[in-house]
């Protein structure tokens, strides 16, 4: 996913219960534009 230049990792994880689309995003990391992406 790109926002305006920058690079956001994220997880998805789907809720278990009866509602198939409800769940949680975890956002890993945000990469500003010209930050180095060597350490993940």
């Amino acid at each position: 996913m790109s926002c305006q230049g920058h690079r956001v990792i994220y997880e998805v994880v789907p809720d278990t219960g009866r509602n198939a689309t409800a769940g949680n995003v975890t956002v890993l990391r945000v990469f500003g534009p010209g930050q180095s992406r060597d350490r993940l």
